[in-house]
């Protein structure tokens, strides 16, 4: 069956009617339409775009990519259908509904699968230069894990922890790929010659361990505003190094490259938020949010799909369209309300009506090309 010959065809098709699903429970929600069982709308409405979709995302990717890096078996078929019926029993468990400590055990089975999916091939090859997606998604489980224990164990503060830790898995996670990805689309397309400065890469892996770290320390939020603010810095000269004019000519790239500076710029707005306008920082920190779900996903999804099904590097108009709307999401969602705070209400219940018309753009291109043969006859 072609949907589980890769880990990307299941994933990335599963995950975008998660995304969609999941947001029209939302406005539901915010509409006071339905209740949100067994959480909190916020608490479930962030779940599940992070543990739900985001990371479904990344598994995805990783287990496609991770066969190229190492040439090395990544699960197909019935492990991976295996694999993603737990994904799909916990997302269920949130909407039909079943006992919370049922779904709390699939989800958490389905971390702990994804965990040894991904680290077994990296192990196996002695690929010690992805070993960092490993301590990712043991983050991403522990993350899980401690916002089960306030589910089920009534220790409310720890849902904070828990989701900064997702956030920060999933920010840490991208910001990798982005590097491995971006350069290396653009250099195909663009003849681009690519600069990098090793000691900048190191420096962001220095940045992104001390804001983990401070994430669970209760210090001023000072001191991580300042350090998103090194991070953005950090992230924007590297992208001084993937820059090429011909980019903007190129659908499957301009939505990396914007989706990548709408993330500098968001983490930016962040770090200067927690510093001198704490009261604005929900509203950045959703900035980064969308340039991660939103564009840098559904751009990494679009290409991924294309390539690895043996199809042209060309998208339909629709497509497009829909990369210009997903880059404009940020604007509608966090700053048009920061300007026009009478605002609010209608802007969440635009911003998810324009995420909810994404998904369905991207399901009615993809779902043909994910769900059928390569027209080449190759495997995957």
């Amino acid at each position: 069956m072609p949907l589980f010959s890769l880990g990307f065809r299941i994933f990335f098709l599963s995950a975008a009617v998660s995304a969609l699903l999941s947001m029209g429970l939302w406005l539901g929600y915010l509409s006071g339409l339905n209740n949100l069982y067994p959480l909190a709308g916020k608490l479930w409405h962030s779940h599940e775009l992070l543990m739900g979709y985001g990371l479904a995302v990344l598994c995805g990717f990783l287990l496609t990519a991770i066969r190229n890096w190492t040439g090395q078996y990544t699960w197909d078929h019935k492990p991976l259908l295996m694999l993603w019926l737990l994904w799909l029993g916990a997302r269920l468990g949130y909407l039909l509904p079943l006992p919370v400590k049922l779904t709390a055990f699939m989800d958490i089975a389905f971390n702990i699968a994804a965990l040894v999916a991904i680290s077994t091939p990296l192990l196996r090859a002695r690929n010690s230069r992805n070993y960092g997606f490993i301590a990712i998604f043991a983050g991403i489980t522990l993350a899980n894990l401690l916002f089960y224990a306030a589910l089920l164990g009534g220790y409310a503060n720890l849902y904070a922890y828990a989701m900064q830790l997702a956030v920060l898995a999933h920010l840490f996670t991208l910001l990798i790929i982005a590097g491995r990805i971006m350069p290396f689309f653009t250099e195909r397309v663009t003849g681009l010659q690519r600069k990098t400065w090793p000691l900048l890469e190191q420096a962001m892996i220095v940045l992104c361990c001390a804001l983990t770290l401070l994430s669970l320390l209760p210090l001023p939020v000072a001191f991580s505003g300042a350090l998103w603010c090194a991070l953005a810095v950090a992230a924007a000269l590297r992208y001084a190094g993937w820059y090429h004019k011909d980019v903007r000519r190129h659908p499957l790239l301009w939505i990396l490259h914007g989706g990548y500076l709408t993330l500098v710029l968001g983490m930016a707005g962040y770090g200067l938020s927690l510093i001198w306008l704490p009261q604005h920082s929900t509203a950045w920190l959703h900035v980064i949010v969308l340039a991660l779900l939103g564009s840098l996903m559904l751009g990494m999804m679009a290409r991924v799909s294309l390539g690895h099904t043996g199809r042209p590097l060309e998208v339909r108009p629709v497509i497009v369209g829909m990369f210009a709307v997903i880059l404009a999401l940020p604007l509608v969602r966090s700053v048009l309300p920061l300007l026009l705070p009478n605002f609010y209400m209608p802007a969440l219940h635009l911003a998810a009506c324009l995420w909810m018309l994404c998904m369905l753009v991207f399901l009615w291109v993809y779902v043909p090309v994910l769900s059928s043969p390569r027209p080449d006859g190759k495997a995957g």
